[in-house]
């Protein structure tokens, strides 16, 4: 056991002593105390500080599970410019694909509509759970499902598309429409349509004025829109077909031909619809479809028009194989629907 401290003694030989020891001491630190403020304010650089959230921020989150925006700095050190925030999903739009089988393209293109659309766009995926199942093994695209991103939703139990028609009935049936209400504005893509990320212009900036689109078709082959890659107003959708069926319309003897497809059928009557006067007057209703010009620089897909630089193409390989070439210079990505054709 240490032996107890003695007292100081006081005594005039050691208590001068210590007192300059103490006095030497409180110099010192005045003395560094004194160096340090000079360097903290004679103008040199400091490293910038954290937020004050900083501190409780894991991976772009507070430790209260909050969204933190991280900070960046610039090179002259002290000033901080915020990232952007993370954008919201738009509510009155999305874009929608139908394909029930595990076709090898069609992770590669949905995930490429998802990137050239941009992060506010949902995008829904209609398919069966075989095919989900199969299609899920992507990691990426597990990864935008987890995110939000793309979302999966299954077909009615016994659909089948094993032809044009069973697709045109599907699409000329409410259950769709319906389904992806509150949604107004609906982008229908399919697995041999592509948009091209070099295109000056935006699907969005025909959401606002027109409520149906698409490539326009060949007097040749019948009118209206394409519907592989298309635009579509879902509530102008279920009022024409509260209207009129397609069923029994394009089975009529004095039927026109191109009425056997959806998307011809859905251009006559919505513009058929479009000319009720009475309507117009009583809800206030007034269909826009843009003309043929207007429609090209939405899609090509029939007729070609020289110079034009559309948002996306449809069956590029089988309606304009003269003018590849120069649509591959423009727009790389068809590459991933070269193969591929719905029927």
């Amino acid at each position: 056991m240490a032996a107890p401290l003695l007292p100081l003694q006081s005594t005039p030989a050691n208590k001068p002593t210590t007192h300059v020891v103490i006095f030497k001491w409180i110099c010192a630190l005045l003395s560094i105390w004194a160096l340090a403020s000079w360097i903290r304010f004679s103008g040199q650089p400091s490293a910038p500080t954290s937020p004050p959230h900083e501190i409780d921020r894991v991976d772009g989150l507070a430790l209260d599970g909050s969204a933190v925006e991280a900070p960046s700095y610039t090179d002259q050190g002290a000033v901080a410019v915020a990232a952007h925030a993370q954008p919201r999903k738009h509510t009155d739009r999305v874009a929608v694909i139908i394909e029930d089988r595990p076709l090898g393209n069609l992770v590669p293109v949905l995930l490429h509509f998802h990137s050239v659309l941009g992060p506010e766009w949902p995008i829904v995926l209609y398919t069966s759970h075989q095919t989900a199942a199969i299609l899920l093994r992507s990691a990426p695209l597990s990864r935008a499902v987890a995110s939000s991103d793309v979302e999966i939703r299954y077909l009615p139990a016994g659909t089948t598309f094993d032809s044009h028609a069973a697709v045109s009935a599907f699409l000329a049936s409410p259950f769709l429409w319906t389904d992806l209400a509150p949604y107004l504005k609906v982008l229908l893509f399919q697995a041999d349509s592509i948009l091209c990320a070099a295109a000056p212009g935006r699907v969005d900036d025909f959401v606002e004025e027109y409520d149906l689109v698409g490539a326009p078709i060949d007097a040749r082959l019948g009118g209206g829109f394409n519907g592989g890659l298309s635009l579509r107003n879902r509530e102008l959708v279920l009022r024409v077909l509260g209207r009129w069926d397609f069923a029994a319309d394009s089975s009529a003897p004095d039927a026109p031909g191109e009425w056997k497809f959806e998307d011809q059928w859905l251009f006559a009557r919505m513009r058929e619809l479009g000319e009720d006067k009475e309507l117009e007057g009583e809800l206030g209703l007034r269909i826009r479809l843009p003309d043929q010009a207007t429609a090209g620089r939405f899609a090509v897909e029939t007729i070609w028009v020289e110079g034009l630089r559309p948002l996306g193409y449809h069956q590029p390989h089988r309606w304009q194989r003269e003018h590849m070439d120069e649509i591959m210079a423009y727009c790389p990505e068809v590459g991933m629907i070269s193969g591929s054709s719905f029927f």
